[in-house]
């Protein structure tokens, strides 16, 4: 594996992580909020 695809695959795994962690916190903090964003207006 070249070292430029292994910085890629560490990159989406961040970005991956960092999403559900953002998901994760918006739902702890205001679940209706969340589920309605989910469903849409």
């Amino acid at each position: 594996m070249s070292s430029s695809a292994h910085h890629l695959i560490r990159i989406a795994l961040f970005v991956t992580i960092a999403v559900i962690a953002t998901v994760v916190a918006v739902v702890l903090a205001d679940p209706p909020a969340a589920f309605a964003g989910i469903r849409g207006p």
